[in-house]
């Protein structure tokens, strides 16, 4: 589990506890059945199946658990977000003189500096080494990436689906752009 305080990557763990929540309803599901090619499909071994199959599945309680931290994982990592001043994550992996030049250029707006927060927050490390090609390359490439991003978002189609509820995130995916660095 990752140091959601500590802003590592946690929505990778949400993911993985989603993907494990939904792994053991479906093999619940297929234990009632008694399918076991679909058990061994699933990549249970026989054993495994066997001593389910006497347990009756998996236990509700595992399931809440990881339900439990899911909640505790998005809450934590709201807080986090949500507390950060512009480029208050940034600040806190790039050089000072990187942060100005960002802050001072009329070429980054806001959604700029969410970007490399977002960036810093999720690969920290990539950011360090992308910084350490030259700072040049470092904005270059969060300029390319706040075009794309705030054309999207801004587009006649990007503001209705907006309008609709869409998050940012889920309208980016549709658009088919990365916004990991």
């Amino acid at each position: 589990m990752t140091d959601v305080v500590g802003g590592v990557n946690w929505q990778v763990d949400i993911a993985r506890l989603e993907q494990a929540n939904a792994v053991m309803r479906s093999v619940n599901r297929v234990l009632v059945s008694g399918d076991v090619a679909t058990l061994l499909a699933l990549g249970l071994s026989q054993d495994h199946i066997e001593e389910l199959t006497e347990k009756g599945g998996f236990r509700s309680s595992s399931i809440a658990q990881n339900t439990r931290m899911i909640n505790y994982l998005r809450k934590r990592g709201l807080i986090m977000l949500i507390d950060q001043k512009p480029l208050g994550i940034a600040s806190g992996i790039l050089a000072r003189t990187t942060i100005e030049s960002v802050l001072c250029s009329k070429s980054y707006h806001a959604q700029g500096w969410q970007i490399l927060d977002r960036w810093a927050f999720n690969s920290p490390g990539r950011l360090r080494a992308l910084e350490a090609q030259g700072e040049l390359m470092l904005l270059g490439r969060l300029l390319e990436q706040q075009i794309i991003e705030h054309e999207a978002l801004t587009s006649p189609s990007g503001l209705e689906r907006r309008r609709q509820g869409l998050a940012e995130h889920e309208l980016l995916a549709l658009h088919g752009i990365t916004t990991e660095l």
